[in-house]
């Protein structure tokens, strides 16, 4: 994955915020469990207790999917930070490759040039002079 997509992936990812999904589950246990003690049912108090139970094994399970939802999150954002710090890392490694080779070029013409300088100084034909000869 490009280093760009990574740096557009991160702000969605710390958007996810999970914590209101939570509340929203806490205030919709609360109003059906109001809404199960205030409802003028036939239910004897077991079966309003199983109900609430079930109400509640089921909050648990949600809460519980989404907490590891937000863990999964934290773990590919750990992830992504690492990848884009090794790109990063390459990235100023190739750069300096880059400048590296760069200043062995400017390096190697300069010494072709006092090479062609020398040549002509002795009166030998260059490489070039050669081959417009033979031509």
């Amino acid at each position: 994955m490009a280093l760009p997509k990574l740096l557009l992936l991160f702000p969605q990812v710390f958007e996810m915020d999970i914590s209101k999904q939570l509340q929203a589950y806490e205030v919709e246990y609360h109003v059906l469990q109001d809404e199960l003690m205030d409802s003028p049912s036939p239910l004897n108090e077991n079966q309003k207790m199983e109900k609430l139970e079930k109400t509640n094994s089921s909050l648990r399970q949600q809460n519980l999917d989404l907490l590891e939802e937000l863990q999964a999150a934290h773990a590919k954002i750990h992830s992504l930070e690492a990848r884009a710090e090794s790109l990063a890392s390459s990235e100023a490694k190739l750069k300096q490759a880059m400048h590296s080779l760069e200043m062995e070029r400017v390096a190697l013409l300069g010494t072709v040039a006092e090479l062609k300088a020398r040549m002509s100084t002795l009166d030998l034909p260059s490489s070039e002079d050669q081959e417009n000869h033979q031509s």
